[in-house]
């Protein structure tokens, strides 16, 4: 595939995963080093990478990867089946987060203030994100972004399975899609729990070249 249509589909998330086709450990090595390469400001160590590849461990994630409730009222479901985010249901979920690592300070950078300040490390995991689900589409695979927790048991998993890792910044899931459903319906056993709303399937483009 092509990198622009690679691009193209790194754009959309995907929200239903074929379980039957594991990601290798060679792919794992690659997609997760494609992360870690990509550019920080002076090249301080402004995030770290927790990738979750246990299933069990992915199931715990996707339990608590609530969304808001519709209609626009804000309020968080808790345990619910019907509104879990699908994109955390996949093979590989990689989660972004600030780190508190003592590598942070080997490089004598780490104390300025646009290191420091949370804005940066944000760019930071935004050019390694992007980075990373235009790799795992190119390599065959699709892809799905997700910010939507339950902000508290999140934090308790990155506690539990990292020793520096800080404040949680986004995740990505990655795997092959299941044949026969939309990108947008999640799906559980064989059952649609939903469709997700398209938005905008076609996206406004500027692009200014002088």
């Amino acid at each position: 595939m092509n990198l622009e249509k690679s691009s193209f589909y790194a754009g959309h998330c995907q929200r239903n995963w074929d379980h039957t086709k594991p990601i290798p450990d060679a792919d794992v090595e690659t997609i997760t080093n494609i992360a870690m390469n990509m550019p920080t400001k002076q090249n301080v160590l402004q995030y770290e990478l927790l990738a979750v590849k246990d299933r069990e461990k992915i199931l715990d994630l996707f339990e608590f990867a609530v969304s808001v409730e519709p209609m626009g009222r804000g309020h968080v479901f808790s345990g619910n089946d019907l509104f879990r985010n699908g994109q955390v249901n996949a093979s590989l979920v990689l989660i972004w987060a600030t780190t508190n690592s003592p590598e942070l300070k080997s490089n004598p950078d780490w104390t300025d203030s646009s290191n420091t300040d949370q804005y940066s490390k944000t760019i930071g995991v935004g050019i390694s994100a992007g980075a990373t689900a235009l790799a795992c589409n190119h390599m065959g695979y699709r892809t799905g972004f997700n910010q939507c927790f339950d902000n508290k048991r999140m934090d308790k998993f990155i506690k539990e399975h990292t020793e520096t890792g800080g404040q949680f910044v986004t995740s990505l899931g990655i795997g092959h899609p299941l044949e026969g459903y939309e990108r947008n319906q999640v799906v559980d056993n064989g059952d649609i729990l939903y469709t997700a709303i398209k938005r905008e399937p076609k996206k406004v483009k500027i692009v200014t070249i002088v």
